[in-house]
């Protein structure tokens, strides 16, 4: 695991400590279901070892003889709802900085690619002396930087995935939201019971 690239480590790890999150509160929730079982129904293949280490740490554990939706509500889908919306605001703007910034550096280097055409047919209809090849230069520079600078914004944009998170994130929120209310005033145990499952469900696929 330690060959793989940082930002896929990360990724991984990432996946491991919501996965036991979740199962974390089903057992406080008191349901006895293994989030090794569900995970494989949503990753497979290069994710087999976080299955596996699911199952060995849970092996052993029984649900709880009391169930304690409230700190459900609290500790998780509380905090995860808070962390959610925090997320789609931070992604999005950074989504839209970035590409905006891309786009500005776009607009600038159009002119410059325009002017660039248009020395280069003076220089060499006219043979333009040092100062001529000194302001083609120039002008190549500014081109190059400004097209360098429009592909790193729009790069970096892409390789963070900060539209994308922000959109992924955004649909959980209505889920949590949804989960809060419910179980603020849960009409059954069980009903209870199968929004938490659910909701974990939902989080091993995010």
């Amino acid at each position: 695991e330690m060959r793989k690239p940082n930002g896929e480590l990360r990724e991984h790890y990432r996946a491991l400590a919501e996965a036991l999150r979740v199962q974390l509160f089903w057992r406080v929730a008191g349901l006895s279901d293994s989030v090794a079982d569900h995970y494989l129904t949503y990753q497979a293949g290069d994710l087999d070892w976080i299955c596996q280490a699911l199952r060995a740490v849970c092996l052993p554990l029984p649900a709880p003889q009391k169930e304690d939706f409230s700190a459900v509500r609290q500790d998780w889908v509380a905090t995860q709802l808070a962390y959610f919306r925090q997320s789609v605001k931070k992604n999005g703007r950074w989504a839209g900085l970035l590409a905006k910034g891309g786009g500005v550096a776009l607009l600038i280097a159009v002119p410059w690619a325009a002017l660039r055409i248009l020395a280069r047919t003076i220089y060499d209809a006219a043979h333009l002396g040092p100062a001529g090849q000194a302001f083609l230069s120039s002008v190549y520079v500014l081109l190059a930087s400004t097209s360098a600078i429009a592909l790193a914004l729009f790069g970096y944009n892409h390789i963070r995935g900060f539209a994308e998170h922000a959109k992924r994130h955004a649909t959980m929120i209505p889920l949590f939201e949804m989960a809060d209310r419910l179980l603020a005033n849960p009409i059954s145990r069980d009903g209870a019971r199968q929004v938490v499952l659910q909701l974990g469900r939902e989080a091993l696929a995010e």
